[in-house]
């Protein structure tokens, strides 16, 4: 949504390349269009996302001894 005239664009993931897995709604990202179709992307360098699935920590013993 263009966020002075709220128009509404659909655009495809292919001009954000690589990042685009990082999108969430409601992020602004930059759309440069030409005639009406997109020809470059760009989202922001950070993205706040949450950790929703980890694997359980092992403990480890150290087997040297400090002097």
């Amino acid at each position: 949504m263009d966020n002075e005239t709220y128009d509404q664009h659909n655009v495809p993931k292919t001009p954000f390349g690589a990042p685009v897995r990082f999108l969430k709604e409601g992020i602004n990202v930059v759309v440069a269009f030409e005639t009406d179709e997109p020809i470059m992307a760009f989202i922001p360098n950070s993205a706040e996302l949450e950790i929703t699935y980890t694997e359980p920590a092992v403990k480890r013993r150290h087997l040297h001894k400090c002097p």
